[in-house]
């Protein structure tokens, strides 16, 4: 896979990096080298090269796995940094608005209170309509900034092979647009954001149906609500495919079933991309569901609705919070925990700064242990 080939080109390039940095003549190197070692993203946290976290977190190291909320504004250092945090945290926050809007659409209590015509004027249509708008305006965001990501899988290393090579040359530049039809990421991220913008349409659609001039025919509700809901689950579950198939295996199997190794069971990313993947089917399911009960057909009973309806749209929310939840973590530990730091779209380098090179060299690569790319 081709990231796979960028993690084994950086290993190879990071002990050339560490064989440049053994050969210098410092005197107390190690003293020097202690003082001088830091994480880039906070030059002031302390972090002195040796321990396995750094201190903030070394009492209570369950806490460093929400760095990533705890001290959020370090993870706008860089761009690639940046999209990272804002792609994983925009699924995170809209998830939750998704959660409120789909389980108060199935409370009665909310359901009862619903009058139809008067244009956000009820409780259900501030806790559905307005929390689904909410939702996927995140999502929307988050999603678009995933197309970016995956236009810069191998950006760190070029700047790896950058720095080491003396800065000459020009410098990589992180690409805000292009194409990369051979790239199954960006076809995933494309997906996504296709199925989010079909959702967004519903959404208005929805609150356009609730105003008095506004009332669409049945057809017209179909094709703005019904159809988007259920078109857009399916690329949600074809996007979820595409990072399995890109991420773990081409094969799909070992990505979506349970873990077939140790290094599986314990892999942040493993366990996050099958959240995303049976999320995308869960909410492939609530869109079907919703056909079903849609004015032109109303094969199921409202109670029937009500209860997949929560399992698919509810159930999926959950599994994308989850997922969201777990690749922000793996940033977080990430930057916590450099013998975890890696190339990747979902894990940003942990660049480490050595006094007098004038570079960036990622030593904890090869001081710990080979790095498990699925971790």
């Amino acid at each position: 896979m081709e990231q796979h080939d960028h993690f084994k080109a950086l290993q190879r390039v990071s002990t050339l990096s560490l064989q440049r940095i053994s050969a210098l003549d410092v005197r107390d190197s190690k003293d020097r080298v202690n003082r001088s070692v830091h994480v880039e993203a906070e030059p002031g946290s302390g972090f002195d090269g040796i321990e396995k976290t750094i201190p903030r977190y070394r009492k209570f190291p369950v806490l460093l796995y929400f760095d990533w909320i705890l001290r959020f504004w370090i993870y706008f250092d860089t761009p690639a940094h940046s999209v990272s945090w804002m792609a994983s945290a925009g699924v995170f926050f809209g998830a939750i608005f998704f959660i409120v809007g789909t389980f108060t659409s199935v409370d009665m209590g909310i359901v009862v209170s619903q009058v139809v015509g008067n244009c956000m004027g009820d409780s259900y249509d501030w806790a559905v309509y307005f929390c689904y708008l909410c939702g996927n305006a995140l999502w929307f965001t988050a999603t678009s900034l995933q197309i970016v990501e995956a236009l810069n899988l191998d950006h760190d290393l070029q700047m790896l092979q950058f720095e080491f090579n003396g800065m000459r040359g020009p410098m990589p530049k992180y690409k805000w647009f292009g194409l990369q039809p051979r790239n199954l990421d960006w076809w995933g991220a494309i997906s996504y954001t296709l199925g989010v913008g079909m959702y967004q349409i519903a959404a208005i659609a929805s609150i356009i149906n609730d105003c008095p001039n506004g009332l669409l025919s049945v057809d017209a509700y179909l094709g703005l609500v019904t159809y988007m809901y259920l078109v857009a689950g399916l690329f949600f579950t074809i996007s979820g495919t595409l990072y399995e198939m890109q991420e773990i295996s081409p094969w799909l199997i070992p990505g979506i079933l349970v873990p077939s190794s140790r290094s599986y069971l314990s892999s942040l990313k493993w366990w996050g991309l099958w959240s995303y993947f049976w999320g995308g089917v869960l909410f492939a399911l609530g869109g079907i569901v919703l056909y079903w009960f849609s004015p032109a057909n109303m094969t199921i009973s409202l109670d029937t609705y009500n209860v997949i309806n929560g399992v698919g749209f509810g159930g999926g929310s959950i599994l994308f919070l989850l997922g969201a939840a777990l690749m922000l973590a793996r940033q977080s530990r990430g930057r916590c925990r450099p013998k975890f730091g890696a190339v990747g779209r979902l894990d940003p380098t942990v660049h480490v700064t050595v006094a007098g090179q004038g570079a960036y060299h990622t030593m904890h690569i090869i001081k710990e242990r080979s790095l498990d790319h699925v971790a």
